[in-house]
């Protein structure tokens, strides 16, 4: 297997790990994070994300997107569904 292909298989493999981020937080399954997961892997629900909350709470949904993807690395669309999602649950 050279680099590229393992570049490749790790990026697909976020992107799975983002999805299913994605569905758990949607349906407001509790998950905790295992012990011993690498930053990378951490979980991308932004209800654990202050600042994100925050700019939500405040009305900048852009600044909470913008927040979102320095904090997950997350894509544009990805970031704003997450924002918009989170504004759903806290009714803004």
């Amino acid at each position: 297997m050279d680099n590229s292909d393992q570049v490749s298989t790790e990026q697909r493999l976020a992107a799975i790990e983002a999805k299913l981020d994605a569905v758990i937080s949607h349906f407001g399954i509790p998950y905790p994070r295992p012990e011993g997961l690498p930053p990378a892997v951490a979980s991308r629900d932004p209800r654990t994300m202050p600042e994100v909350v925050e700019y939500v709470r405040r009305g900048k949904q852009i600044h909470a997107i913008k927040a979102y993807r320095e904090r997950t690395g997350a894509g544009l669309a990805q970031a704003k569904k997450a924002v918009d999602l989170l504004a759903a649950q806290l009714g803004h």
